[in-house]
């Protein structure tokens, strides 16, 4: 088994593609963001490695692979390794697409036709355990694309924008800012997931979104997504 050496940052990629592997292994090894990388062509692949215990800082997935159609890859992916940071690298940019990629686990989105610096900025966002918001949706919202760095929100800060969220209900947005499914939620605050989705349900109107994604956005916009993460919110250490 492979294991991370402190400060060592691991990525498994996975892409049929050998000529767009290597160039994403080559432009983030360049930028120093990650050391050392496995490069895998299939779904299969991915999870062998993974229940083999190999340790990961992030997961780079494209959503076209031979033995997965579309997000299939990422559902498994979330639903057997939810802690583990994934971003979709795809070819796909279609608004739907990237809203199910966030609604199945995705913390982060690139799409293939963006410019280098695009992915190589989402990269580091993830690894800090921060959603990264694809280009595209920023813009068609008026935001910003440079990095965000939101405030803690008060309640006092909300009421002003016309939110009212309850801390625990806080707690949520800020789980879901990880890519946590419902149930990993569930775990972490010792509740059902009926509860959880009953608090996203309250949370989406609060905020004016319909899912996932439309809530990243406005957390984005309203800074109810905190500049760092609670401690135990923190994607677990790379050391064994």
């Amino acid at each position: 088994m492979h294991t991370l050496t402190s400060g060592a940052r691991r990525a498994l990629l996975i892409e049929d593609h050998e000529i767009v592997i290597n160039a994403v292994a080559a432009c983030l090894r360049t930028h120093g963001l990650i050391q050392t990388f496995d490069k895998v062509a299939s779904l299969t692949e991915a999870q062998a490695l993974l229940a083999a215990g190999e340790v990961f800082s992030i997961v780079i997935l494209d959503l076209h692979l031979s033995d997965a159609r579309g997000l299939d890859a990422l559902e498994v992916l979330a639903e057997n390794w939810p802690e583990l940071p994934k971003l979709v690298y795809s070819g796909d940019d279609a608004v739907d697409t990237m809203a199910r990629a966030f609604e199945l686990g995705a913390l982060g989105f690139v799409a293939k036709n963006e410019p280098t610096s695009e992915l190589t900025t989402a990269v580091d966002t993830v690894l800090r355990g921060r959603p990264h918001l694809p280009r595209k949706l920023l813009e068609i919202k008026g935001l910003i694309s440079a990095p965000v760095t939101p405030q803690v929100p008060t309640p006092v800060s909300l009421a002003r924008a016309g939110v009212r969220l309850t801390a625990r209900q806080l707690e949520v947005v800020e789980m879901v800012a990880r890519a946590m499914p419902n149930k990993v939620i569930a775990a972490h605050l010792d509740l059902s997931e009926g509860t959880v989705k009953s608090h996203l349900n309250t949370i989406f109107r609060a905020v004016g979104a319909r899912n996932r994604m439309e809530l990243l956005l406005r957390a984005q916009e309203l800074g109810i997504v905190s500049a760092e993460l609670p401690e135990r919110m923190r994607p677990p250490a790379a050391v064994i």
